[in-house]
């Protein structure tokens, strides 16, 4: 995955904003570690996409708990079918929160990659959607936590260990770094971008951009390599925990995704979303949910959807069904059942 950062110069005024992703900013330190910084140019981010990402799906959601009739339950059904059916809804409701998450992951990769451009431009971020907790971790509210593990060798890691410092940090790089940013480009399509720093000394994870521990300043860093080299010595790996009482039901449920290459994230690979455990019940209806089946991702770009199949077991009330939930590329599932 090759990720690709452009300069753009500011021609004439028409340019006068500096483009980031929702929710990306300078880092959970404000990029305290940098120094001064001068640029000549407007900076806009945008990745070479090498994983397909289509537009959402836009056809008719198809909903069998809307049915009436409750026709699929024909064979089964007992009572009233409605208020046995509110914890499928119940649950549906509880699963958006995998585009949230995933969303909130999506522009964690951007904002990594923007600390650098903030700093070049002398510009600061906006207050970060994770907060850094420490050895790695950075966590948004209660429900996701994303930790950082190194995606190569360093010389204060190995290979999958985690990052030990705030990698949102420019000080995590840099010490008393002088930056200044250039690019130029010509009508025949070729552009050239340099990202030329000086610096008092190293910080302790220079090494995630591809500088040597013991490199001696001035150093000179081409900005795609730099970007390069942070997308795939930086992996993010993905815990959602939600717990929800909605509609009478108690949602409880633990999502992980394995360590995944910044720079891949930030090209709109998707997000595995495992299923590490679930407690779903409804106390008035006595019944509960047994998943059997959970492969689900979230693709993010420009859409932000779903992917993949839920299948579970509500037993305990007055009668036993299943339910198949069908993510086909959109935030919201079509939904079957059968008797048990």
């Amino acid at each position: 995955m090759r990720v690709a950062v452009v300069f753009v110069l500011a021609v004439s005024g028409l340019l006068s904003g500096c483009p980031r992703p929702p929710g990306s900013g300078g880092g959970s330190s404000g990029g305290g570690g940098g120094g001064g910084g001068s640029a000549s140019a407007s900076v806009s981010v945008s990745a070479s996409v090498s994983f397909p990402d289509p537009p959402a799906n836009t056809a008719v959601v198809v909903d069998a708990t809307a049915d009436p009739a409750h026709a699929a339950l024909a064979a089964c059904a007992k009572g009233d079918v409605n208020a046995q059916l509110q914890i499928v809804s119940d649950f549906k409701d509880s699963c958006h929160e995998m585009i949230i998450c995933g969303g909130l992951t999506a522009s964690f990769s951007g904002s990594l990659f923007m600390i650098l451009v903030n700093a070049a431009l002398r510009r600061s971020g906006g207050e970060p959607a994770l907060v850094y907790q420490g050895n790695g971790v950075y966590q948004a509210g209660d429900v996701m936590t994303l930790t950082m593990h190194l995606g190569a060798d360093t010389s204060f890691g190995k290979t999958g260990d985690i990052i030990p410092f705030d990698v949102m940090d420019l000080g995590t790089y840099f010490k008393s770094a002088r930056i200044q940013a250039s690019a130029s480009f010509s009508l025949g399509g070729r552009g050239e971008t340099s990202y030329s720093m000086a610096f008092d000394q190293v910080g302790p994870g220079v090494e995630l951009l591809g500088v040597a521990r013991d490199a001696q300043p001035p150093v000179k860093l081409d900005f795609q390599a730099m970007a390069n080299a942070l997308g795939s010595r930086v992996q993010a790996a993905q815990n959602i925990s939600v717990k929800d009482e909605k509609g009478g039901s108690h949602i409880e449920y633990r999502l992980t995704g394995p360590p995944a290459p910044i720079g891949n994230l930030f090209g709109h690979a998707p997000q595995q979303m495992r299923l590490a455990s679930v407690d779903a019940r409804r106390a008035e209806t006595s019944q509960t949910i047994t998943v059997t089946e959970w492969a689900m991702q979230y693709q993010p770009g420009s859409s932000g959807t779903l992917d993949g199949s839920i299948t579970f077991e509500v037993r305990g009330g007055a009668f036993p069904y299943r339910v198949k939930f069908v993510y086909p590329h959109r935030k919201e599932p079509d939904v079957s059942l059968s008797c048990l």
